[in-house]
Protein backbone atom coordinates (compact mmCIF):
# COMPACT_ATOMS: atom_id res chain seq x y z
CA UNK A 1 0.00 0.00 0.00
CA UNK A 2 1.29 3.27 -1.13
CA UNK A 3 2.22 5.75 1.92
CA UNK A 4 0.84 9.31 0.88
CA UNK A 5 1.87 11.07 3.98
CA UNK A 6 5.53 11.74 3.51
CA UNK A 7 6.57 14.66 5.05
CA UNK A 8 10.74 15.82 3.99
CA UNK A 9 12.18 13.32 2.29
CA UNK A 10 10.49 11.11 -0.08
CA UNK A 11 10.24 9.87 -3.57
CA UNK A 12 10.99 12.68 -5.64
CA UNK A 13 6.84 12.44 -7.37
CA UNK A 14 5.82 12.36 -3.41
CA UNK A 15 7.24 15.25 -1.67
CA UNK A 16 4.77 18.10 -0.73
CA UNK A 17 5.03 20.96 -2.08
CA UNK A 18 4.26 24.13 -0.23
CA UNK A 19 2.93 26.95 -2.97
CA UNK A 20 4.05 30.82 -2.28
CA UNK A 21 2.47 33.15 0.14
CA UNK A 22 0.83 29.83 1.92
CA UNK A 23 2.71 29.90 5.35
CA UNK A 24 0.74 32.06 8.33
CA UNK A 25 1.59 33.24 11.13
CA UNK A 26 0.16 30.06 13.08
CA UNK A 27 2.08 27.62 11.26
CA UNK A 28 4.96 29.23 13.06
CA UNK A 29 5.70 28.17 16.77
CA UNK A 30 6.71 30.78 18.82
CA UNK A 31 10.19 31.77 19.33
CA UNK A 32 11.24 29.38 16.85
CA UNK A 33 12.75 31.72 14.02
CA UNK A 34 16.65 32.06 15.08
CA UNK A 35 18.98 34.88 14.02
CA UNK A 36 20.74 32.35 11.78
CA UNK A 37 17.75 32.31 9.71
CA UNK A 38 17.48 36.00 8.86
CA UNK A 39 20.04 37.15 6.15
CA UNK A 40 22.57 39.74 7.62
CA UNK A 41 21.19 43.74 6.94
CA UNK A 42 18.08 42.18 5.93
CA UNK A 43 16.03 43.85 8.88
CA UNK A 44 15.32 47.26 8.25
CA UNK A 45 13.36 50.13 10.96
CA UNK A 46 10.04 49.16 9.65
CA UNK A 47 10.52 45.81 11.09
CA UNK A 48 11.98 46.56 14.78
CA UNK A 49 9.11 47.33 16.85
CA UNK A 50 10.17 49.86 19.59
CA UNK A 51 7.43 51.64 21.61
CA UNK A 52 7.18 55.86 21.79
CA UNK A 53 8.88 55.86 18.52
CA UNK A 54 9.34 59.79 17.51
CA UNK A 55 11.75 61.83 15.44
CA UNK A 56 14.79 62.22 17.90
CA UNK A 57 14.49 58.97 19.66
CA UNK A 58 17.67 57.12 20.53
CA UNK A 59 17.60 53.47 20.87
CA UNK A 60 20.47 51.52 23.25
CA UNK A 61 20.97 48.31 25.09
CA UNK A 62 19.44 48.34 28.82
CA UNK A 63 21.75 45.27 29.88
CA UNK A 64 18.38 42.86 29.22
CA UNK A 65 16.82 44.26 25.51
CA UNK A 66 17.07 47.39 22.98
CA UNK A 67 14.66 49.77 24.42
CA UNK A 68 14.06 53.99 23.46
CA UNK A 69 15.14 56.98 25.12
CA UNK A 70 12.50 59.61 24.13
CA UNK A 71 13.96 62.99 22.92
CA UNK A 72 15.11 65.13 25.73
CA UNK A 73 15.19 69.05 26.17
CA UNK A 74 16.01 71.37 23.55
CA UNK A 75 19.81 72.59 24.47
CA UNK A 76 20.78 69.56 26.57
CA UNK A 77 23.45 66.61 25.50
CA UNK A 78 23.67 62.78 25.65
CA UNK A 79 25.04 61.32 28.81
CA UNK A 80 26.98 58.31 29.66
CA UNK A 81 27.90 56.93 32.83
CA UNK A 82 29.96 54.29 31.65
CA UNK A 83 29.38 50.58 31.55
CA UNK A 84 26.98 49.43 33.61
CA UNK A 85 24.56 52.49 32.84
CA UNK A 86 22.12 53.93 30.71
CA UNK A 87 22.43 56.90 28.57
CA UNK A 88 20.95 60.37 29.75
CA UNK A 89 19.92 63.41 28.43
CA UNK A 90 21.12 66.59 30.85
CA UNK A 91 22.36 70.16 30.94
CA UNK A 92 25.49 70.67 29.55
CA UNK A 93 27.64 71.15 32.66
CA UNK A 94 30.05 74.38 33.42
CA UNK A 95 31.87 73.14 36.37
CA UNK A 96 34.48 71.70 35.03
CA UNK A 97 37.64 73.51 33.33
CA UNK A 98 35.78 76.07 31.32
CA UNK A 99 32.38 77.96 32.28
CA UNK A 100 30.19 79.79 29.97
CA UNK A 101 28.00 82.60 30.46
CA UNK A 102 24.57 80.74 28.92
CA UNK A 103 23.01 78.74 25.85
CA UNK A 104 21.11 81.38 24.56
CA UNK A 105 22.29 83.18 21.28
CA UNK A 106 22.49 86.50 23.16
CA UNK A 107 24.14 85.55 26.29
CA UNK A 108 27.81 86.47 27.08
CA UNK A 109 30.64 83.93 27.07
CA UNK A 110 32.65 83.59 30.08
CA UNK A 111 36.53 81.70 29.35
CA UNK A 112 38.21 80.31 32.03
CA UNK A 113 37.86 77.80 35.29
CA UNK A 114 36.29 77.97 38.05
CA UNK A 115 38.94 77.20 40.72
CA UNK A 116 41.51 79.32 42.51
CA UNK A 117 44.27 78.06 39.31
CA UNK A 118 46.00 80.26 36.62
CA UNK A 119 44.66 80.90 33.15
CA UNK A 120 46.91 80.85 30.60
CA UNK A 121 46.98 80.37 26.40
CA UNK A 122 49.91 78.33 24.71
CA UNK A 123 51.32 78.42 21.71
CA UNK A 124 54.12 76.28 20.55
CA UNK A 125 54.38 74.55 23.80
CA UNK A 126 55.10 77.73 25.94
CA UNK A 127 52.25 80.21 27.55
CA UNK A 128 52.99 83.53 26.38
CA UNK A 129 50.02 84.79 28.22
CA UNK A 130 49.03 83.92 31.72
CA UNK A 131 46.72 85.69 34.12
CA UNK A 132 47.25 84.81 37.23
CA UNK A 133 45.10 83.85 40.74
CA UNK A 134 44.73 87.56 41.37
CA UNK A 135 43.57 88.35 38.07
CA UNK A 136 47.11 90.23 36.79
CA UNK A 137 47.80 89.54 33.20
CA UNK A 138 51.41 88.49 32.58
CA UNK A 139 53.34 88.19 29.33
CA UNK A 140 55.91 85.70 28.87
CA UNK A 141 59.12 87.84 27.36
CA UNK A 142 57.79 90.95 28.46
CA UNK A 143 56.70 92.00 25.14
CA UNK A 144 53.23 93.01 23.92
CA UNK A 145 52.15 94.26 20.33
CA UNK A 146 49.72 96.21 19.41
CA UNK A 147 48.00 97.19 15.61
CA UNK A 148 49.28 100.76 14.92
CA UNK A 149 45.73 101.86 13.43
CA UNK A 150 42.33 101.80 16.34
CA UNK A 151 39.52 100.94 14.61
CA UNK A 152 38.24 99.98 11.20
CA UNK A 153 36.97 101.73 7.96
CA UNK A 154 36.11 101.83 4.39
CA UNK A 155 34.33 104.04 1.91
CA UNK A 156 31.56 103.77 0.50
CA UNK A 157 31.00 101.59 -2.94
CA UNK A 158 28.17 103.61 -3.96
CA UNK A 159 26.10 106.71 -2.52
CA UNK A 160 23.18 105.95 -0.16
CA UNK A 161 20.01 107.96 0.68
CA UNK A 162 18.79 108.19 4.14
CA UNK A 163 16.89 105.43 4.48
CA UNK A 164 18.33 102.08 2.61
CA UNK A 165 19.75 99.69 5.10
CA UNK A 166 21.80 98.06 3.16
CA UNK A 167 25.32 99.43 3.05
CA UNK A 168 27.86 98.87 0.61
CA UNK A 169 31.20 99.21 1.20
CA UNK A 170 34.39 99.01 -0.93
CA UNK A 171 35.58 96.21 1.67
CA UNK A 172 34.14 94.85 4.54
CA UNK A 173 37.71 93.46 5.88
CA UNK A 174 37.80 93.43 9.91
CA UNK A 175 34.53 94.74 10.48
CA UNK A 176 33.00 92.65 13.01
CA UNK A 177 29.41 90.58 12.40
CA UNK A 178 27.43 92.99 14.15
CA UNK A 179 27.99 96.58 14.99
CA UNK A 180 27.91 100.48 15.36
CA UNK A 181 29.35 102.47 12.47
CA UNK A 182 29.49 106.35 11.43
CA UNK A 183 30.29 109.09 8.88
CA UNK A 184 31.80 112.00 10.34
CA UNK A 185 32.33 114.07 7.00
CA UNK A 186 30.00 115.97 5.17
CA UNK A 187 27.21 114.69 7.64
CA UNK A 188 27.30 112.62 11.45
CA UNK A 189 25.72 110.05 11.29
CA UNK A 190 26.08 106.48 13.68
CA UNK A 191 24.29 103.34 11.77
CA UNK A 192 23.53 100.39 14.00
CA UNK A 193 23.85 96.70 11.40
CA UNK A 194 23.17 93.21 12.30
CA UNK A 195 24.87 91.45 9.39
CA UNK A 196 26.88 91.34 6.73
CA UNK A 197 26.66 90.08 3.28
CA UNK A 198 29.63 90.61 0.70
CA UNK A 199 30.93 94.24 0.95
CA UNK A 200 27.76 95.52 2.42
CA UNK A 201 26.23 95.68 5.84
CA UNK A 202 23.21 94.99 6.18
CA UNK A 203 19.75 95.19 8.56
CA UNK A 204 21.10 99.11 8.98
CA UNK A 205 19.06 101.30 11.53
CA UNK A 206 19.81 104.60 10.43
CA UNK A 207 20.43 107.59 12.66
CA UNK A 208 21.20 105.63 15.44
CA UNK A 209 21.86 107.16 19.24
CA UNK A 210 21.61 110.74 18.93
CA UNK A 211 22.44 111.49 15.28
CA UNK A 212 20.20 111.74 12.05
CA UNK A 213 19.84 109.74 9.39
CA UNK A 214 21.49 111.65 6.38
CA UNK A 215 22.53 111.06 2.61
CA UNK A 216 25.80 110.49 1.98
CA UNK A 217 28.41 110.64 -1.42
CA UNK A 218 30.47 107.48 -3.05
CA UNK A 219 33.78 107.00 -1.47
CA UNK A 220 32.25 108.43 1.72
CA UNK A 221 34.55 107.41 4.77
CA UNK A 222 33.00 105.12 7.46
CA UNK A 223 34.50 103.36 10.37
CA UNK A 224 33.42 101.27 13.46
CA UNK A 225 32.58 103.48 16.44
CA UNK A 226 32.90 102.08 19.94
CA UNK A 227 34.08 102.97 23.84
CA UNK A 228 35.77 101.86 26.70
CA UNK A 229 33.80 100.93 30.00
CA UNK A 230 33.80 103.30 32.54
CA UNK A 231 36.69 103.14 34.47
CA UNK A 232 38.86 101.23 32.31
CA UNK A 233 42.38 102.71 31.10
CA UNK A 234 43.67 102.30 27.39
CA UNK A 235 47.34 101.67 27.13
CA UNK A 236 48.95 101.33 23.06
CA UNK A 237 52.29 100.88 22.12
CA UNK A 238 52.43 103.99 19.81
CA UNK A 239 52.38 105.78 17.65
CA UNK A 240 48.92 105.02 16.84
CA UNK A 241 46.51 106.47 14.57
CA UNK A 242 42.76 106.35 14.43
CA UNK A 243 41.13 105.20 11.31
CA UNK A 244 39.32 107.39 8.75
CA UNK A 245 35.96 107.49 9.88
CA UNK A 246 36.35 105.40 13.06
CA UNK A 247 35.41 106.91 16.53
CA UNK A 248 36.60 106.17 19.40
CA UNK A 249 34.94 107.18 23.06
CA UNK A 250 36.69 107.21 26.36
CA UNK A 251 33.64 105.65 29.01
CA UNK A 252 33.72 107.91 32.47
CA UNK A 253 36.59 108.09 34.62
CA UNK A 254 38.90 106.41 31.60
CA UNK A 255 42.49 107.12 30.40
CA UNK A 256 43.95 106.56 26.60
CA UNK A 257 47.41 106.00 27.52
CA UNK A 258 50.07 106.10 24.05
CA UNK A 259 53.69 105.33 25.13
Amino acid sequence: MANTSYIGVGPADRDPTVTDNSVTEGKIANDAVTNTKIADNAVDGAQIALTGNVQGTVMYYNGTDWVVLTPGTSGEALKTSGAGANPTWGAVSSTGDFANGGDTATANRTLGNNDNFELGFETNAINWFNINTDGIPEITGGLSANFDTAGVASTLSAGIDASVTTIPLTSTTGFPATGTVGFVSPATEEITYTGIAGNSLTGATRGAGTTTAAAHLSAAAIGTVFSTPSNYNALSAGPVGIAVGSTITLGTDSVWTVV
